[in-house]
């Protein structure tokens, strides 16, 4: 590990205060690299998110010293179709994942952070220039650049690190989410099937439930929960803690994973759908890569390193799109899934996987 030698040289300045970008600042400032992180949204920012962490994200917390939070514990996927039949697949080995608000999860990271001396710049760094051995933000010298800016943000453009491969002429899917204020009623996150789209029930908290539903056609959140009537007759009287929120299109990939001293981690370096309720588990991951390698000195293996952390979700999320498309494929593989539940599960261990 080489760190700065100048109080004014940074080992990393990091882009977004998200999952992602606070991974990479605590384990960077973990393993003695001094960082900054540049966020204008603050702390309390309430991202849209199906809010459900997988083994592999829990693992990744408690890499960082993340604890504490408010959350609920959950043992698995429970599939259930328009007939009510249901189908339940279990984390392998005692692996348990666990429902957390995504606000309430950025906090606990912010607070870490802090915790190991990680310094926070509450505005957007918008003047980013590289250097032939440094980069500049907002006249900070830093050793590395980490961008984890989400899907949109035009530093992405900018630098010229979007993709500009031809656009497939693909559909893409619409994702709403809202919060319930009732007990949650199962120990599992229950997926259920419509002919529209699917409605993930994540427990989050001891009294509250998130709501996402996503959908290949553009729906509001009223009109989408008459698709699913067990779900709303167990919400009639409920009191709602938000409106809801979401985002369109959900896919995103980059340019390129790093270039010079410049890395992308989480949203910002790819994301295809939130189907598989991998997004959190891949931000943190990716965020742990990006100060490993620095902290190495071995910032060309980072590329080597994202594809093994994420190529499972990849791999999943493009044949469970197949499937979830409208009509024949939508039919075929409710119809299969409910025939060799042994699918569900094979699927869900294969994707909780720790990755070694």
């Amino acid at each position: 590990m080489t760190a700065g030698n100048s109080d004014n040289i940074r080992d990393l300045i990091v882009i977004g205060g998200g999952s992602a970008g606070m991974a990479a600042a605590i384990r960077g400032a973990a393993l003695g690299l001094k960082v900054t992180v540049f966020d204008a949204a603050g702390e309390d920012f309430d991202k849209p998110c199906g809010e459900g962490l997988m083994p592999p994200a829990v693992t990744a917390l408690e890499l960082l010293g993340v604890k504490g939070f408010e959350s609920r514990p959950f043992r698995g996927i429970t599939y259930v179709n328009e007939a009510g039949q249901k189908i339940h697949a279990t984390f392998a080995g005692d692996g348990v994942g666990v429902g957390v608000r995504r606000r309430v999860l950025r906090m606990a990271l912010w607070s870490r952070a802090r915790d190991l001396g990680v310094e926070i710049i509450h505005r957007r760094a918008a003047e980013v220039r590289e250097t032939t051995d440094m980069m500049v933000v907002e006249g900070l010298k830093a050793r590395y650049l980490c961008l984890a800016t989400g899907i949109r943000d035009t530093l992405l453009r900018d630098l010229d690190l979007n993709d500009r491969r031809p656009k497939k002429s693909r559909p893409h899917r619409t994702g709403l989410r809202r919060h319930a204020r009732v007990n949650p009623w199962s120990d599992m996150v229950e997926v259920y099937w419509s002919e529209h789209g699917e409605l993930y029930v994540t427990p989050v908290a001891p009294e509250l439930v998130n709501i996402a539903i996503l959908s290949w056609q553009p729906f509001t959140f009223d009109e989408a929960m008459n698709w699913f009537p067990a779900v709303s007759a167990k919400l009639k009287d409920v009191t709602w803690d938000d409106t809801a929120s979401g985002v369109s299109p959900l896919a995103h990939r980059g340019r390129s994973l790093n270039r010079g001293r410049i890395l992308l981690a989480g949203d910002a370096a790819g994301f295809l759908d939130a189907m598989t309720g991998e997004g959190n588990a891949l931000a943190l991951q990716s965020g742990i890569a990006v100060a490993d390698v620095i902290a190495e000195n071995s910032i060309d293996t980072y590329s080597a390193r994202w594809r093994k952390i994420t190529w499972r979700y990849w791999v999943m999320t493009e044949i469970g799109l197949w499937f979830t498309r409208p009509g024949m494929p939508r039919r075929f593989s409710l119809w299969v899934l409910f025939r060799l539940p042994i699918l569900l599960n094979g699927s869900l261990r294969f994707l909780s996987n720790e990755v070694h």
